[in-house]
């Protein structure tokens, strides 16, 4: 009798029909639930591939989002800069128009004065 593997059929005259029976479905079941297993871990590979695809494509996408978000950010702080140096410029420039009224108001009220003496 020659060695065969526990998990293969072993057939010989000398095993009653309804023992290779058992051992025949026996490897017939093995080998469904090995080939269900391996298609089990392939779908499940996949669906991690997926998975990580997904992911990375998402990764991408906020950066890109991260990227525009800077962008504005930049555009809204250099606007915001150029307003505030306008503003400061408009504030000089009413001080220096209300010292001008004020001395305007000032030679009114003095010619004013000049013509009532008349």
């Amino acid at each position: 009798m020659s060695y065969c593997p526990s998990w293969m059929p072993v057939m010989n005259r000398e095993i009653p029909t309804p023992v290779r029976k058992i051992q025949t479905g026996w490897l017939e079941m093995k080998l469904r639930r090995m080939i269900s297993n391996r298609e089990s871990a392939r779908r499940s590979r996949w669906r991690k591939k997926q998975h990580l695809e997904n992911l990375t494509n998402q990764v991408n996408r906020l950066k890109f989002e991260n990227r525009e978000s800077k962008n504005r950010l930049d555009l809204v702080k250099y606007q915001s800069h150029v307003v505030k140096r306008e503003n400061d410029q408009l504030r000089v420039e009413s001080i220096l128009l209300r010292q001008r009224l004020s001395g305007l108001y000032r030679i009114l009220m003095s010619m004013e004065q000049q013509q009532l003496q008349y």
